[in-house]
């Protein structure tokens, strides 16, 4: 057992979570719903791209934030179902190698917790989740 502050700051660097195995794709939602919230999350990109601001100069800044900070958040949940997509093999590659690579890219994206928990985000924003 480390006894000084450095020697358990080295233990704990060192740990390294257990690797992605193709048998965590069970975890998650069937590749069904994975394919349907991919398929969502794209329609709800194109509609933010596609949206018009306020037509006032003085709401344009406030309206141009927000749809940054939304397309960025989308674009976040359209990697992780899109990996998710990509590790179930419903993407056009279904070679091992490339679905773990997806796997670990889920993992890095939505974090060890969810991962091991089966946890995906919403595919779009859901009001609850609005933080004001």
């Amino acid at each position: 057992m480390p006894t000084n502050l450095f020697s358990c700051l080295v233990v704990i660097a060192s740990y390294s979570p257990p690797d992605c195995r193709l048998e965590d794709v069970r975890r998650f939602p069937p590749a069904n719903i994975v394919e349907e919230n991919v398929r969502m999350c794209r329609q709800y990109i194109s509609q933010l791209e596609s949206a018009n601001g306020p037509l006032f100069n003085w709401r344009r800044d406030e309206w141009c934030d927000r749809q940054r900070e939304l397309k960025r958040d989308a674009h976040f949940r359209y990697v992780c179902w899109d990996s998710l997509n990509a590790a179930c093999g419903n993407d056009w590659n279904k070679n091992l190698s490339y679905r773990l690579k997806y796997l670990k890219e889920l993992r890095s994206s939505i974090g060890d917790r969810a991962y091991f928990s089966g946890v995906m985000p919403f595919p779009i924003l859901v009001k609850d989740e609005i933080s004001d």
